[in-house]
């Protein structure tokens, strides 16, 4: 439930894409096992509260998005968007009786998607990531439900190593393994992964567009609540940005998570031609990280009871499980701290 989440509610979360939300349009989402409804209004305005009638706890509907009418099926009640009852038809006087209202939350919308506020009052850490020198960028979305929890979601898209080993030939080649220099910086709302420029040989997927041997540099990080953003610069100019949010359906690292993933891309002339490709590389690695953790996950809830045996190359997951660890307690923010590391994958 939310309030198991500790200071996590302090952030926004990612909960839909807009196009997912159109005009006079609803959709239901859980969120840490919390079922919301939300939708659009005839007036363009987004809304979200919690899909239970305060009757009998039958899900809701929107009656009238002109008006933002909310009826319950079963017996009828009906709401406003401040989540205040309106009608009660076996009952004509009940309405004004009845002070409880449905939980409302507070909805923002930046860069494609929808972010939804979990606490009753932002506090300073609620700002949203700024991705406007990004901002013309052609883009492509995707929604994918991974059965794993969100914390192995977020190692896995920072995890470097798996990627020559899972994503063979699309990324990198596991056959040509190449040295790395990390540089981990951890701080308050986040951790940072900067490496170092490399030029290496990659798979046919990258060698397509830039040939066999490019200069990689990129940054991953994360950022919190459950946002994993990755930027690549290639022969020293900028070209690709993901931006995935790990948000989970069920309970705080349970097996349901809901990845929102936005792509962009800049490649120069080719860039109107490569779009399709894109998704078809970007398709193929989410399907294998599906497999992958979803096994993984699977085997940890069998094999709870033995403990993970750490190496130099998980670095990056300790940094971000230390971080979310002492959100989830309400512990104090941790002190910015810098890590460097070398790795051969």
């Amino acid at each position: 439930m939310i309030e198991s989440i500790g200071y996590l509610q302090n952030f926004w979360h990612v909960i839909a894409f807009s196009t997912e939300l159109r005009r006079g349009r609803a959709l239901r989402r859980r969120i840490y096992d919390r079922p919301l409804l939300i939708w659009r209004d005839t007036d363009d305005c987004i809304h979200a509260m919690d899909d239970c009638c305060l009757h009998q706890k039958a899900p809701l509907e929107v009656k009238d998005y002109s008006g933002n009418t909310l009826v319950c099926p079963y017996h009828g009640w009906q709401y406003d968007q401040t989540g205040k009852v309106t009608s009660v038809p076996s009952d004509s006087c009940a309405a004004e009786k009845i002070c409880s209202r449905i939980p409302v939350y507070s909805l923002r919308e930046a860069d494609g998607f929808v972010w939804i506020s979990l606490c009753k009052t932002l506090s300073s850490e609620s700002s949203l990531p700024d991705l406007s020198s990004f901002e013309h960028w052609p883009r492509t979305f995707r929604r994918l439900e991974f059965a794993t929890s969100e914390e192995l979601l977020i190692d896995n898209f920072m995890d470097p190593t798996h990627t020559a080993i899972v994503h063979d030939g699309i990324i990198r080649s596991s056959g040509e393994p190449t040295d790395h220099q990390l540089t981990i910086t951890s701080h308050a709302k986040g951790v940072r992964v900067d490496y170092a420029e490399r030029h290496e040989k990659v798979g046919p997927g990258m060698s397509y567009l830039f040939g066999d041997s490019v200069g990689v540099q990129h940054t991953d990080e994360f950022l919190l609540p459950n946002l994993v953003r990755v930027t690549y610069t290639i022969n020293r100019v900028p070209r690709f940005l993901a931006m995935i949010a790990c948000t989970p359906i069920g309970p705080l690292n349970g097996g349901q998570t809901l990845a929102f993933i936005q792509l962009r891309y800049q490649l120069g002339w080719p860039t109107r031609f490569v779009g399709p490709f894109i998704s078809w590389i970007a398709n193929k690695v989410l399907r294998q990280d599906y497999k992958i953790t979803a096994l993984q996950f699977a085997n940890r809830q069998a094999f709870s009871e033995s403990p993970d045996h750490r190496v130099a190359a998980d670095a990056v997951a300790v940094h971000v499980a230390k971080l979310r660890k002492q959100m989830i307690s309400c512990d104090q923010p941790v002190a910015t701290s810098r890590q460097t590391i070398n790795l051969r994958f």
